[in-house]
């Protein structure tokens, strides 16, 4: 599920992005080549087989929160509203 920044993951999920850098500067201490091994196989496991192929992968399918749809929902009609203004105010021929 793709969420806003202040969103917590639904019941089971975890939030897969973490902050490295802020500022320029590295958030936490440098990984050791064995961790990062253990990562990447950690979160190989957690995909779902058809997406871990190298070849032909099969992607999961991302579904938004209803909070960010709600957003962009609103976000898409000031857009639509803005860019049909002009158009209203438009002297017909």
């Amino acid at each position: 599920m793709i969420g806003l920044s202040d969103e917590r993951p639904p019941d089971g999920g975890m939030p897969l992005l973490e902050t490295v850098m802020r500022d320029g500067r590295r958030t936490g201490e440098k990984s050791m080549l064995d961790e990062c091994r253990e990562r990447f196989a950690a979160d190989l496991a957690e995909l779902p087989p058809a997406a871990r192929p190298i070849r032909a992968p099969v992607a999961p399918r991302a579904v938004a929160s209803g909070r960010l749809t709600a957003l962009a929902d609103r976000v898409r009609r000031r857009i639509e509203e803005k860019a049909l203004a002009p158009r209203r105010g438009a002297a017909e021929p």
